[in-house]
């Protein structure tokens, strides 16, 4: 039998970008994914595996945005003989082309910014995101990173935006952060934790498996050491 099996449910994301995180529609998907586990646990108990550990976790929140008043492009980036970008909405990173150009643009942009948002170079981003220059293994941030302040997304003209989004910093935007459950043989029962990084939940999967981590991560073995069994 397989000793890992991951699942991914998309309804209750797709329905909080399409309909936003209070509407009916999202409030039904939650529903429906909970009806989905209840079968899934009921089925493992059936068929009468009984070491079977379950963890259930969402890898982010949602948030309803101000989708009647987004931000524009700065008319500067548009050059696409000096720039490349990439909007997702929450965050737009920036290429430029010319390394020699990176600090004009940088001032030039901070200069002409509103107050919904700021501006970042790579290698000034909070160490906490975990999102600069010396974690960017695969050279895909960009050097200029543009940050709305929530419920901000920016919008390329023309375009139509969600009703809900996510990928805001979850220090300023608590409706970012995520739900954690976990049950079975190797859990203590009916504890109670306080919130923590999604990144611990890795280094836990991996206790649990007898798999050694040889690659450097950012969760710790730590954090979630006190929901398992001693005896485990």
């Amino acid at each position: 039998r397989p000793h890992f099996i991951a699942l991914y449910f998309p309804e209750v994301d797709a329905s909080g970008h399409h309909f936003g995180p209070d509407s009916k529609e999202t409030e039904d998907a939650v529903h429906s994914i909970d009806h989905a586990i209840g079968n899934l646990v009921q089925q493992v108990i059936d068929l009468g595996l009984k070491n079977v550990n379950f963890i259930f976790v969402s890898d982010h929140g949602m948030i309803k945005v101000d989708g009647e008043h987004p931000l524009e492009i700065p008319s500067l980036l548009l050059d696409k003989n000096k720039f490349d970008y990439y909007n997702s909405q929450t965050i737009l990173r920036v290429y430029v082309k010319n390394p020699k150009d990176i600090r004009k643009t940088y001032k030039e942009l901070k200069k002409n910014k509103t107050g919904d948002y700021e501006v970042w170079l790579d290698k000034k981003l909070p160490q906490y995101l975990h999102f600069a220059t010396r974690d960017d293994r695969y050279h895909r941030i960009g050097q200029i990173i543009l940050i709305p302040k929530a419920p901000k997304i920016f919008l390329e003209k023309g375009k139509k935006g969600p009703v809900g989004k996510h990928g805001y910093d979850p220090r300023m935007v608590p409706e970012m952060k995520a739900t954690f459950f976990a049950w079975g043989p190797e859990f203590k029962n009916n504890l109670e934790i306080g919130e923590f990084q999604n990144v611990n939940v890795y280094p836990l999967v991996a206790d649990m498996l007898g798999l050694k981590i040889s690659q450097p991560i950012d969760g710790k073995r730590k954090v979630l050491k006190k929901i398992v069994k001693e005896n485990k």
